[in-house]
């Protein structure tokens, strides 16, 4: 019997994001994605199969668990959490996926 691969369909996306302690935004990105409320929405279409962060965390936010959350919304766009925006200053984001 095969063993099942998720990873065999799709590709590694890359987003870098900056906070200035009240707001997040994208900087660059291989990826059409959007911030919303807290949430890195990604384009209509889009599959999340695999997520990482690699975050430049600073001090003054609160204690924060970031636990790689997925949100669906009513119209099937898929999104991941972000860190809290006072906890970090930049992060990238790497997300697998594929567009269907």
């Amino acid at each position: 019997m095969k063993g099942y691969n998720p990873y065999n369909k799709g590709r590694w996306y890359r987003i870098f994001i900056e906070s200035d302690g009240n707001d997040i935004t994208i900087t660059e990105s291989d990826l059409n994605c959007e911030i919303s409320a807290g949430y890195m929405k990604m384009p209509k279409g889009f599959h999340i199969i695999d997520e990482m962060m690699d975050i430049h965390s600073i001090e003054g936010g609160t204690a924060a668990n970031i636990g790689f959350i997925n949100r669906i919304y009513a119209d099937g766009i898929q999104a991941t959490d972000l860190p809290p925006v006072k906890n970090f200053d930049y992060a990238y984001v790497y997300v697998f996926g594929y567009i269907e």
